[in-house]
């Protein structure tokens, strides 16, 4: 498992996980599970859930930030979530890709 996962939906997924089996959840023990800090800033900040500002507020973990500078991401997971949206459409073709050039 990564050490760090975005995902939009980690509300969801945290509380299902710790409503699930021991071995479902020590699964993704050594795992963080956060939201992208934009969706973050625009849908669930304003949600006023306990539980997720708890467990997937990226702003919980100092892991997240630079040791260098405090206040700047150590990966910007918006890029990521761009990225996602414009590959998106292009699924099936690069499914099928090889790693040959």
């Amino acid at each position: 498992m990564p050490d760090i996962l975005y995902f939009d939906n980690n509300c969801n997924l945290c509380c299902h996980l710790a409503n699930r089996s021991t071995d479902v959840h020590e699964h993704f023990k050594h795992t963080m599970l956060v939201v992208d800090t934009f969706h973050w800033r625009t849908k669930h900040q304003l949600s006023n859930n306990p539980y997720c500002n708890m467990h997937c507020n990226p702003a919980n973990y100092q892991e997240l930030y630079m040791a260098s500078s405090p206040n700047k991401w150590c990966f910007n997971s918006s890029v990521c979530e761009q990225m996602n949206s414009w590959v998106h459409p292009f699924a099936g073709l690069i499914c099928e890709m090889t790693a040959v050039c």
